[in-house]
């Protein structure tokens, strides 16, 4: 059962990662607001994050270990940190995190959606006695819940705005 909540978690961790990856220059030019360093390095910290959370979803999927849960949730600490500095500073400022895909900002829904994430795998922590993954499920029917979570982050995500 804690499985389901992960799962839906790393689709939006692929989700999110292909669709930086497809539109990288947007990505880019985030990151270029806030961070002040080459364009050479602002490229490449540009490719390397998506990368890192397609990796992150992919692997969340295949093998279930305790550096592989610490990664996710330090990443997306990460989604957590930016989205509530702008919530703070009343920063409502497009991010493009789901790239073109899906039109985002930062604040409430972000936050509200990497809290969701966050808390979907901090229970792996503890109780992943088994170390299963997705090939391990046998039943079709654990993929309808993955697939509403998954939906339910996402429209969190694009309809939740700061009132």
């Amino acid at each position: 059962m804690i499985y389901i909540f992960c799962y839906g978690s790393a689709l939006v961790l692929i989700l999110s990662g292909l669709s930086k990856l497809i539109s990288h220059s947007n990505t880019k030019q985030f990151f270029l607001k806030y961070i002040a360093i080459n364009d050479i390095s602002i490229t490449f910290m540009a490719l390397l994050f998506p990368l890192l959370e397609i990796g992150i979803g992919i692997g969340l999927f295949i093998y279930a270990h305790l550096i592989l849960y610490i990664s996710a949730l330090s990443l997306i600490s990460i989604f957590i940190i930016i989205n509530s500095y702008a919530l703070i500073n009343k920063v409502e400022e497009d991010c493009k995190c789901f790239g073109n895909l899906i039109p985002t900002k930062t604040g409430l829904g972000g936050l509200i959606q990497s809290l969701g994430m966050f808390f979907s795998i901090v229970p792996l922590l503890y109780f992943d006695i088994a170390k299963m993954n997705i090939i391990d499920f046998d039943n079709v029917f654990y993929l309808v819940p993955v697939l509403l979570w998954f939906i339910t982050l996402i429209i969190i995500r694009r309809n939740v705005e700061v009132v």
